[in-house]
């Protein structure tokens, strides 16, 4: 009877410290290579890095161009309350910050290029690149316009983009 109550005790502790992430994976991709980025995060930093964050690695690193994906479950587990506590609260930073700001729509303005780069933002050099103005910098025009959405400042350079004035003439007329 004691060995019962120690193994549920166990379970409890076990269950208190963890967090299960989801996460869409393309075929093939084993959750375990997740779980190990998010443990070798975690000891850089000593929080959980967010799931957001985790999101755009995964995007990144395998394309999901010609994958099927998958939901995958990653259960993380932590040695203190502390460090489970902080994780928690990064992602909900991240979180808030993200649903706040992605409310935002910017009109920016850009013009097509021809020219072939690789794109600071996703760090690939097929698409289409656009230069944004006044300072030039080359990005995909997706690429920057999410950027935009939370700040008007060029990633690459840190000078201010220039937003699109999209008035109709009797929106001109009107202020006249």
């Amino acid at each position: 009877m004691g060995l019962f109550f120690k193994y549920i005790y166990k379970i409890t502790f076990i269950k208190m410290y963890s967090l299960i992430r989801k996460h869409l994976l393309p075929q093939g991709v084993n959750k375990s290579v997740i779980y190990d980025h998010y443990i070798d995060s975690m000891k850089n930093s000593r929080t959980l890095m967010a799931s957001w964050d985790m999101n755009f690695w995964i995007k990144k690193k395998y394309s999901f161009r010609s994958s099927v994906l998958k939901e995958a479950f990653i259960l993380i587990e932590f040695d203190s309350y502390r460090d489970y506590i902080n994780s928690i609260k990064h992602d909900t930073i991240v979180q808030q910050w993200m649903e706040n700001k992605r409310g935002v729509e910017k009109q920016i303005c850009f013009k097509k290029t021809r020219k072939k780069t690789k794109c600071s933002i996703c760090l690939d050099t097929t698409g289409i690149f656009v230069s944004v103005h006044p300072c030039n910098c080359l990005f995909h025009r997706q690429c920057i316009i999410e950027a935009s959405r939370y700040s008007m400042l060029c990633p690459l350079c840190k000078n201010p983009i220039k937003e699109n004035s999209n008035k109709t003439n009797a929106e001109k007329a009107k202020k006249t």
